[in-house]
């Protein structure tokens, strides 16, 4: 792969993966509390619901730019360096992890608390903490992951990678 090929397609998923864990950890650290503090708890669910919900769509957005980066760098630029065979499976962990928070957890927690549900409280309450601490630790686990995944991008192309992702 060319080196400015190779460039474009490290941006792209550095971009792609800064959006992602950035987007987590905003909303997650800044966001949540301020509009917790701030509204009735029911009220303030149903605002995150809303936020959270949207954002499912830019990570699962995300993760299909990243993985295809991956693919196409390890289409293009055979054999795979040990570095890009590291880095792709960073990817598909960070997508798995991204892509399970996007379409089961958030969907289960606002379908908790569409019932009614109120954290800590009966059964459903008791899943719907479940589902928040989930959530909360697969969130971490992107950011770290994200975290890897661009330093892993700059360090192949500090290297002078043969030109791939």
């Amino acid at each position: 792969m060319s080196r400015s090929a190779g460039t474009l397609w490290r941006t792209a998923a550095a971009l792609a993966v800064c959006l992602w864990t950035l987007g987590l950890l905003v909303l997650g650290a800044l966001v949540a509390p301020v509009i917790f503090r701030g509204l009735p708890a029911n009220e303030a669910a149903d605002v995150m619901t809303v936020i959270f919900r949207r954002f499912d769509r830019v990570i699962l957005g995300c993760a299909a730019v990243v993985l295809a980066c991956e693919g196409a760098a390890a289409y293009l630029d055979r054999p795979v360096p040990r570095a890009g065979r590291v880095r792709g499976a960073v990817a598909i962990l960070l997508s798995a992890l991204g892509g399970w928070h996007a379409l089961h957890v958030s969907p289960g927690i606002a379908r908790l608390h569409a019932s009614g549900a109120i954290r800590g409280l009966g059964e459903g309450g008791l899943a719907l903490e479940a589902l928040h601490r989930q959530a909360t630790t697969l969130a971490t686990a992107q950011l770290v992951l994200g975290i890897a995944y661009v330093a892993l991008l700059f360090f192949h192309g500090a290297r002078g990678g043969r030109g791939g992702v």
